[in-house]
């Protein structure tokens, strides 16, 4: 027999002590303690969001049969003695009986083990609560840029990232034990002044007699040459200006910039008085570099690298300049100049003991970030920092799975096309993961031990997976459908850190409703993608009908849905028809966006789910017979006569100026489609004449509205076409 037939469910839970978490839970050692579990007491699972709001951390529960205290953390007899405890994997799986196995719903994560003496002192009892990866990562640390991973990974020996906040008053050293960068022979720099940068938080602005400066223990290096780099922007300048300078025991390096060329590179003896060297003129001006639409004119950031060694008695110096930029396709481009093998003679390098930023010569602003120290002694994969940005911009998938890369969490986003997003602005994990999914409009899952992530273009004319029927009384409560204004809006203003911002307006509801405002900031790549995604938020917030924030199924009264259940995860659709009674009469698709599920006694199984209109998540498709058909302007055609609730055939006017609908004698093959008119749905099975007024012949009550149309009343189509982005 299977669960269908009477039996009970199949149920089983799983711990993995002693798993490594970075890894995939596929791997973990899985241990089976189904028959600990008080299965008198409910088990609960949550995933999703639970207010329509942004997605909460999923969380399971249930409760150990414990007399002989295994789950007990301080019971030093117990075979899960030290690997049981807060932080352990737990499985949940379900069978059906029906040949298909184990289904895995759940993946967690221990939060809470909780001593229950309610059946003290032979049964006793622990409560657990388990939850998903998103449940800590709110107090995670700050993650890093992309080029201060970059230079961690290469492991500079010392390393400014210069991305202090607003109100620093120094720079911080990323590498422990140093002393910050202060002020020093002038006033400080603005910090966190210069945003959108590829790659970076924002870093400081130098202006004319602003400085920065550290002394730090003298570092020697042990490899065959040294590596000193950092990010500038590059200008074209009036007057020469004083950029980076580099000290150690043997030479004092400086970087400049003149009004005729890029930033070369000049060594003094340590007593600043005798020039050494003064690299030649590269004849590369900021304005000159790229062709076309390449040209970096409006992307003037720089990654500078003076690589210096030593040749017997000689200092070798290699100078790299790399330009980077967006293309016009908006692809990250790189293009570097070098000037290798030049040579200071009888001359050392000698220790490294500090550096100065300073802007002293000009009134050019200049902004520099990320001054560190590579030893190839130390990391032998150095390279010239172009890793830092060549994979920027990203899209939306990308940073989510890089994000929760750099945290070690294992992962499974979405291969679909996602927005590019700008900068990685500065959050815990949990937050740059909402950041990327927020931008996209997209869906997080942490339900599976892995970070899901689901797309708006997978959430695209998606077809329902469930379709729960009134008429097979398959609506159970909670079914709670209400019109309200919660999620209304209809107008958007969307801004993006450091851009601009565009506005939306729906005017139609706008003057129906009044005002309902809405102003997201999203770390979109480019203020050209602020007005698209301004039209999508007035989009959904108009869309009509009703909010179902509770749609429950029963599995006892309608197991024939449990399979197809199992194989749903967030963003799937519902189809619901034949409401009850008094209610909706038409059917409704539904997006789910949250689950609550309750297994009692593995016989009683519910799951209510929080849904959003699936609607507005239907766009256009060339050649579909419903998504394909493109809507007139409102208003544009319209009823001749008074028509009543019978009448099947009717004359209809389309404005002037206005294309006709085109009539079934010359595309056959686009018949019949669907209208709304003013609430009734109507199937369009002919149109006939090739000037207005046309005639339609129709079948009436699609959706079992019945009702009485005014001449001068207005036709629709049920889905219209819509942009996609």
């Amino acid at each position: 027999m299977s669960w269908q037939d009477g039996d009970p469910l199949g149920m089983r839970l799983r711990i993995a002590p002693g798993a490594t978490l970075t890894g995939a839970p596929s791997g973990y050692p899985w241990i089976d303690v189904t028959g600990d579990v008080a299965w008198d007491m409910p088990i609960h699972l949550t995933t999703g969001a639970a207010d329509e709001a942004n997605e909460t951390n999923s969380q399971l529960t249930w409760t150990f049969r414990d007399g002989n205290g295994r789950y007990d953390v301080e019971n030093a007899e117990s075979d899960l003695y030290g690997s049981w405890d807060v932080g352990c994997a737990v499985e949940l799986a379900v069978n059906l009986g029906d040949g298909s196995g184990w289904t895995v719903v759940a993946i967690q994560y221990v939060g809470e083990i909780g001593d229950d003496y309610v059946y003290a002192p032979n049964m006793t009892r622990r409560d657990i609560v388990a939850a998903g990866r998103f449940r800590g990562m709110g107090r995670a640390e700050t993650v890093a840029s992309t080029i201060t991973r970059n230079v961690r990974s290469n492991q500079a020996v010392r390393y400014y990232r210069l991305e202090d906040g607003s109100d620093s008053r120094m720079a911080v050293s990323d590498v422990a034990g140093q002393p910050p960068m202060t002020q020093a022979n002038g006033a400080l720099p603005e910090f966190s002044s210069r945003t959108g940068v590829p790659g970076t938080l924002a870093v400081p602005r130098f202006t004319a007699g602003t400085t920065l400066n550290v002394s730090f223990p003298t570092y020697f290096k042990v490899g065959t040459f040294i590596q000193w780099q950092w990010l500038q922007n590059v200008k074209t300048l009036t007057t020469t200006n004083q950029l980076a300078v580099l000290y150690t025991t043997g030479i004092t390096w400086l970087i400049f910039q003149d009004p005729t060329f890029c930033p070369r590179i000049r060594a003094f003896d340590t007593s600043l008085g005798t020039i050494l060297y003064t690299s030649p003129v590269f004849g590369i001006q900021p304005g000159m570099v790229g062709d076309g639409a390449n040209r970096p004119d409006n992307h003037p950031w720089w990654w500078m690298s003076v690589k210096l060694s030593t040749s017997g008695a000689n200092v070798v110096i290699d100078f790299r300049q790399t330009a980077m930029w967006i293309d016009a396709n908006g692809v990250g481009q790189i293009q570097q100049w070098i000037l290798s093998s030049d040579t200071i003679t009888s001359a050392s390098i000698g220790g490294v003991t500090g550096w100065t930023i300073a802007q002293l010569g000009g009134v050019e602003d200049v902004a520099i970030g990320h001054m560190s120290l590579f030893d190839s002694g130390v990391h032998t994969n150095l390279d010239n920092g172009t890793g830092a940005i060549i994979a920027w911009p990203q899209n939306a998938a990308s940073r989510i799975a890089g994000v929760a890369n750099e945290a070690f969490i294992p992962n499974s986003v979405t291969s679909s096309p996602t927005v590019t997003m700008g900068p990685q602005q500065g959050g815990t994990v949990l937050s740059l993961l909402r950041d990327g999914a927020a931008a996209d409009h997209g869906i997080l899952d942490d339900s599976l031990g892995v970070i899901g992530y689901r797309g708006l273009y997978d959430l695209y004319n998606l077809l329902p997976a469930i379709t729960i029927d009134g008429s097979n009384r398959e609506i159970f409560y909670p079914f709670a459908p209400k019109r309200d204004d919660q999620k209304r809006v209809n107008r958007v203003t969307v801004a993006r850190p450091g851009g601009s911002t565009a506005t939306a307006t729906g005017a139609t509801d706008l003057a129906k409703a009044g005002l309902y405002a809405s102003s997201p900031t999203l770390n979109l790549g480019s203020d050209a993608d602020l007005a698209s995604h301004a039209q999508l938020g007035v989009r959904i917030g108009t869309a009509p009908g009703k909010r179902y924030p509770a749609v429950t199924i029963d599995f006892q009264r309608a197991p024939h849905h449990a399979r197809a259940w199992l194989a749903m995860r967030l963003g799937d659709r519902f189809l619901v028809k034949n409401p009850p009674k008094g209610g909706t009469r038409q059917s409704v698709q539904l997006q789910m966006r949250g689950t609550d599920q309750l297994w009692i006694n593995r016989r009683h199984w519910t799951v209510t789910c929080n849904t959003v209109l699936a609607d507005p998540y239907n766009v256009g498709s060339l050649d579909d017979g419903v998504l394909g058909r493109c809507e007139a302007d409102e208003g544009t055609v319209t009823v001749v006569n008074d028509v009543d609730t019978l009448t099947t055939s009717f004359s209809v006017a389309t404005a002037a100026g206005h294309p006709l609908p085109i009539d079934s004698a010359t595309v056959p093959g686009d018949f019949p489609f669907s209208l709304m008119w003013d609430g009734e749905e109507i199937q369009v099975n002919s149109v006939t004449g090739t000037t207005s007024p046309q005639t339609f012949s129709v079948s009436r009550s699609v959706n079992n509205v019945h009702k009485s149309h005014k001449a001068g009343s207005v036709l629709r189509l049920k889905t219209p076409m819509r942009p996609a982005f």
